[in-house]
C-alpha cells in the first residue's frame, strides 16, 4: 500500500487546504522545467496526482485511512515499566519492578513494593536475584531506608549484604563504606527508647563481621553498657574483659568496671 501522506509530505491529520497546498508545491517540484534530469517527471506527477485524488475526497480518504491506520500508524512505544506493573502480583516481576524503579527515581514506589514482599522481604528479594544483583540493589534499598530514618530495616539489609561480602567478596574496598553504615546506625541512630534487646541483637551481629580489634573493643563496650542497664553484671563484665583484651587503652571503662563489680 502506498503512503500517500508521505508522498505529499503531509501528516495523516492534515486538513483539506493543507493537502491542496502540498499538492501544488509537489507538482511544481516535478515539473520538467524544475526537476533534475535524472528524475522522471511524468511518473512522479502521476503518483502525486494519485495521492491528491485519494486524500482530497472525504469518502475515498476515509476508506484509505481505515487501512492506513493499521499499516502506517505509529505504535505506542513499549514501556518496560508498564509491562512489569501489569505483572507485579507475580514475585519475580515485582522484584524486577523494584529494581527498575530504584534506578529510575521511583524510590517511593520501589519501597512500597519491597514492603509488599511478605513477612521476610529481604529473603524474598534475595531469592529472586543473583548474588551480585542482590548486593547492588539490596544496598540501594538499604540506603533508601537509611535516608528515610528507618534504621532498623536498613541495618537488617546492610547486615545481610555484609554476610555475603564476608563469604564472597564483591564490594571489596567499598566494603568499608557498608561497615561504616552499620556502625553509624548502632552508634548514632538508635534512639534511647529503642528496645535493649534490639540494640543488643545489632551489636552481636556486628561481632560476626570483619572489624579491626579496636572496633571490636568498642562493640564489646557497648554490649557491656546494655547488659548493665538490664542489671546483668556478670555478662557485662565478660564483655568488658574482652574489650580490654582487644584494646587495653580503651577509654571510659573504669566506671563501667565498677558498675559490673570488677575490682
Amino acid at each position: 500500500m502506498k503512503d500517500y501522506y508521505k508522498i505529499l509530505g503531509v501528516p495523516p491529520e492534515a486538513e483539506t487546504e493543507e493537502i491542496r497546498r502540498a499538492y501544488r508545491r509537489r507538482a511544481k517540484d516535478v515539473h520538467p522545467d524544475v526537476a533534475p534530469a535524472s528524475h522522471t517527471p511524468e511518473a512522479d506527477f502521476i503518483l502525486i496526482r494519485e495521492a491528491y485524488d485519494v486524500l482530497i475526497s472525504p469518502e475515498i480518504r476515509a476508506e484509505y485511512d481505515a487501512v492506513y491506520s493499521k499499516l502506517y500508524a505509529k505504535k505506542p512505544a513499549f514501556s518496560y515499566r508498564d509491562f512489569l506493573l501489569a505483572h507485579k502480583d507475580e514475585v519475580e516481576y515485582r522484584v524486577k519492578l523494584i529494581c527498575y524503579d530504584l534506578l529510575h527515581k521511583f524510590e517511593d514506589e520501589a519501597l512500597d513494593l519491597y514492603e509488599g514482599l511478605g513477612r521476610r522481604p529481604i529473603h524474598t528479594f534475595a531469592d529472586q536475584l543473583d548474588l551480585e544483583d542482590f548486593m547492588d540493589f539490596g544496598y540501594i534499598v538499604a540506603d533508601e531506608l537509611f535516608l528515610r530514618r528507618r534504621y532498623g530495616e536498613a541495618f537488617d539489609m546492610f547486615y545481610e549484604i555484609a554476610l555475603l561480602e564476608e563469604d564472597r567478596p564483591y564490594f571489596k574496598h567499598f566494603y568499608v563504606e557498608l561497615l561504616a553504615r552499620l556502625k553509624e546506625i548502632t552508634r548514632r541512630k538508635l534512639k534511647g527508647d529503642d528496645p535493649d534487646s534490639r540494640k543488643l541483637s545489632m551489636y552481636e551481629k556486628l561481632l560476626e563481621l570483619s572489624f579491626p580489634p579496636q572496633e571490636y573493643a568498642h562493640i564489646h563496650k557497648s554490649i557491656a553498657e546494655l547488659f548493665l542497664t538490664r542489671g546483668e553484671k556478670a555478662l557485662a563484665a565478660e564483655h568488658l574483659r574482652e574489650a580490654l583484651t582487644l584494646d587495653p587503652g580503651l577509654s571510659g571503662l573504669q566506671k563501667l568496671k565498677a558498675k559490673a563489680g570488677m575490682y
